[in-house]
C-alpha cells in the first residue's frame, strides 16, 4: 500500500503560498521536528533520551533527559542560530542551540559561545576554545 501523493495544481500552489509566508516560529518548529526525527533514527545512541518541552514563553524551550546517566541538556530551538543572541537569551541557562541554519559567526562576527546542532546539515559544532 502506498500514500496517495497529490500533484494537482491547487495543492502545489498551497505549498508555494505557505513557503512564502513561513515565519521564524514555523521554521523553529521544523527544527524541533527534525531533532525528534533524528533522535528517532539514532535510537540506539538515544534509546533512553526523552524530550520535555517547557510551556510557551519559558526559556530554554526544552530539556533533553538521558535516563541512563540521569543528566540533562537545556535546549533552545531557533530557526537560525543568530536569533539566540538577537533574543538576548541567557547563556548560563542553555547547553545547546538546535537550529536549521548556523549563521551565528557570520551575523555577529564572533563564534557562538554554545554548541550548535545545525539540522539541515546534520552537524554538531562546538565553541572554539580561546
Amino acid at each position: 500500500m502506498e500514500l496517495n501523493w497529490r500533484k494537482d495544481a491547487e495543492s502545489l500552489k498551497e505549498v508555494k503560498r505557505l513557503s512564502a509566508i513561513e515565519s521564524d516560529i514555523l521554521k523553529e518548529n521544523k527544527a524541533i521536528f527534525l531533532l525528534g526525527y533524528w533522535i528517532g533514527r539514532e535510537h540506539k545512541a538515544f534509546k533512553n533520551v526523552d524530550i520535555y518541552f517547557r510551556p510557551p514563553n519559558e526559556y530554554p524551550d526544552a530539556i533533553l533527559f538521558d535516563g541512563d546517566a540521569n543528566r540533562i541538556l537545556n535546549v533552545e530551538f531557533e530557526s537560525i542560530s543568530s536569533n539566540f543572541k538577537r533574543h538576548k537569551h541567557d547563556l548560563k541557562k542553555c547547553d545547546l542551540i538546535v537550529c536549521l541554519v548556523n549563521d551565528y559567526a557570520e551575523v555577529w562576527k564572533e563564534p557562538c559561545p554554545l554548541p550548535v546542532y545545525e539540522m539541515l546539515r546534520g552537524k554538531l559544532m562546538f565553541p572554539k576554545k580561546k
